[in-house]
This record gives C-alpha cells, sequence and structure tokens, in this order.
C-alpha cells in the first residue's frame, strides 16, 4: 500500500462518515435479524430465510438512498486529498496521478463491500440461519460481493469523472446520486422491466428471475459492467491530461 493510501485509510477509519456508515449497516443488520425471528416460515415471495435476511439489507432502494450516498460521502476524502495542490505538484503527470486516485477508490470499494457482506454473514449467524446456507448460496452471496465491487467502481470511478470536468465535487456528490436515483424512480414510477445498476449489485435482477444459480447471462453482465468502467477510466485519463495544470511535459 503507498503511503498516500495509507493516509486515506486511516483518514476513513477515524471520520464521522465511516462511523454513519457502521450505524446504517448495524440498523439494517438488526432489522433483518427481528424480521427473520418473526418470520417464522410464512415467507410470502422468499422461498428461503436465508435470502429474506439478505434482501432486508441489500436491495435497490437500500443501494439508492443509503448506501450509495454514504459510499459518495467517502469518496469525498479521496477528492480532499488527490485534488490537494500540494498533493497534485508531487505527481509528475496526470495519467499517474488518476491512476492512484482510482486505486483509492479501489480500496475504499474493497473496504466497503467486506464491511457490508461481513455484516450480512453476521446477521445470518446472529439470527441462527447460519447453518441453512448451502453451497448454492454461497455461490450467489460470492457472485453478489463481485457485482458489488464493480457497480460501487462505476459510481466512483463517474464521480470522479465528473468532479474532473467540474473542479467541484458537490456537483459530482449530486450529478452521480441525480442518476441513481434518477433511474430508480423512472423505473419504479412507470414499472418498466430494465435493471438499473442497483439492481445488478443487489442481485434483486437474478431473484425476481427465480434463477440463484450462475447462468452464463451472469458473466455478460460482469463483461458488460466491466466495460462501463473502463471506458471511464480512460475517459478520466484523457481529460486529466487535458486539463494538466500543475505538469509540465
Amino acid at each position: 500500500m503507498k503511503p498516500i493510501h495509507a493516509v486515506l485509510v486511516r483518514k476513513l477509519l477515524v471520520s464521522k462518515r465511516f462511523f454513519l456508515f457502521l450505524f446504517i449497516l448495524g440498523a439494517l443488520s438488526a432489522k433483518a435479524i427481528i424480521h427473520s425471528l418473526y418470520a417464522n416460515g410464512h415467507l410470502q415471495k422468499l422461498e428461503s430465510i436465508v435470502f429474506d435476511i439478505y434482501f432486508a439489507i441489500m436491495n435497490e432502494k437500500f443501494l439508492s438512498f443509503l448506501f450509495i450516498p454514504v459510499f459518495l460521502m467517502m469518496n469525498g476524502l479521496i477528492t480532499q486529498v488527490f485534488d490537494n495542490c500540494k498533493v497534485l505538484l508531487k505527481y509528475k503527470n496526470a495519467n499517474r496521478w488518476w491512476r492512484e486516485k482510482i486505486a483509492a477508490v479501489s480500496l475504499f470499494v474493497i473496504m466497503y463491500t467486506l464491511v457490508v457482506n461481513g455484516l450480512i454473514l453476521g446477521a445470518f449467524i446472529m439470527s441462527g440461519h447460519a447453518g441453512d446456507m448451502n453451497g448454492a448460496d454461497f455461490r450467489f452471496f460470492l457472485f453478489g460481493f463481485v457485482m458489488q465491487f464493480i457497480g460501487f467502481m462505476i459510481i466512483g470511478t463517474f464521480y470522479h469523472f465528473v468532479v474532473l470536468i467540474c473542479s467541484h465535487p458537490y456537483i459530482g456528490l449530486l450529478a452521480t446520486l441525480l442518476i441513481v436515483i434518477f433511474s430508480d424512480v423512472i423505473k419504479t414510477i412507470h414499472k418498466l422491466g430494465f435493471t438499473t445498476l442497483q439492481g445488478y449489485m443487489s442481485l434483486q435482477y437474478k431473484w425476481n428471475a427465480g434463477e440463484i444459480h450462475l447462468v452464463a447471462t451472469d458473466f455478460i453482465a460482469v463483461f458488460c459492467l466491466f466495460l462501463v468502467f473502463a471506458s471511464l477510466y480512460f475517459m478520466g485519463a484523457v481529460v486529466s491530461k487535458e486539463k494538466d495544470f500543475y505538469w509540465s511535459e
């Protein structure tokens, strides 16, 4: 881990944003556990208490209005550090600066998804239903981790791309949230059949289709989302070079 990334991790772990995140996750985990205790097997749509707990925490609505906004707030720390003039001057070129900035995003994403899924597993254990999980369930949750990782990488990279263009973190935050929430609201109001990024990240698109096993289309989805991330990354590299105010050739 590079020194600048170590600084960011320390800043994150002692920040109010991180404790807010833990508080929200703790509340959601408690809600899921209480729900499972009162379910008593009388589930309507979800056939498994394990999935009932999972989707009580990881679903499109919570991603849109809780997880993604808090994640973007955490990315504000990356902006504060990497967009500081003194830090900019330490880099010899824009591409290296952009590359290490997105590397910091990936570090935050790994920590974020590990904590989220760790608390989901903790909710399983505390509810007494950890023993109900089988191989298919574990593969489902592992795939969910992968989709969450790619999804948060897309969101984080898009946020920093907008900040790069507008030179203002609040515009990046607002633009990213508007797209995320707008897609969810439009789908809900008009009852459209498309899958939002949140739907892929939560795997609700699979559950709605009645499929928990991995199929070929899942890997196509991973590939397409990776292409979105790669496109945002390379566009950011190009724009950062064009806005190269602090580096000399």
